[in-house]
This record gives C-alpha cells, structure tokens and sequence, in this order.
C-alpha cells in the first residue's frame, strides 16, 4: 500500500471516531436550554438575526488537517503490454478544511430546535 493511500487511511480512520450522528444528540441536549446558558457554554455567536418573532444564533467552526510531505516510492505495475510507472518522489504535504454550521432557533428565551450541516460537524461524546 503506498504511503499516501496510509496517511489518507489514518485520517479517515481517526476521523471515524467523531461522528454527525453524536452532533445530533450532542444539540439534543440544548433544546430547552435557556439561551443565555446557550451563549455562556457557546460563546458570542457568529451571526444573529429574527424571523416572524424567532431568534436565530448561527455558529460557524472551521477544521483543519494537515498531512505531511511524503517521499512516495510505488513499483510499475505491468497491464498486458503496458507499463505503468510508479508515483517515484516526493508527494507535498496536504491541507483539507472543513466548516460546520450550527443554527439554533430560540423562542421566549430557549432553544426551541437546530439545524446544522457540513463536513465538520461531528461530535466524538456518545
């Protein structure tokens, strides 16, 4: 298996640990809350606004993984009468980012639902 193919495997496999579906019951938690208890845990959100008598607080995280340079060194691979060179030399180093959104929707002062999407929106507490 070739150097790059490991790397991407160990990010995904320690990625797998953190999951969307632990976020959904991570926000469960705060419907109910009171928003001020909200903003303390939370912080200042990103963007605030109001709908139709509805509060919306908006946080938005931003996730970075970065993967070293790799010297790459894979054999030719040989299909039929063709040969396939390796990947010889060096593969740069890698940066991925990923945002989540999370919007909370507060009515008389508690969180009444939520709504969140991206790639980075993954809890690891069960």
């Amino acid at each position: 298996m070739s150097k790059l193919l490991q790397l991407v495997c160990a990010v995904l496999l320690l990625a797998g640990c953190a999951t969307s579906a632990n976020y959904q019951k991570t926000l469960n938690a705060w419907v109910g809350e009171d928003e001020a208890v909200l903003v303390t845990k939370w912080g200042k959100p990103h963007k605030t606004y109001q709908v139709d008598g509805f509060t919306y607080l908006v946080y938005v995280t931003t996730g970075e993984v970065s993967s070293p340079g790799l010297m790459a060194d894979s054999q030719n691979t040989v299909v039929g009468t063709s040969i396939f060179g390796g990947a010889n030399g060096w593969i740069p180093s890698l940066t991925f980012w990923s945002t989540c959104q999370t919007t909370f929707e507060i009515q008389k002062n508690k969180v009444v639902s939520f709504e969140f999407k991206g790639a980075d929106c993954r809890s690891s507490v069960k």
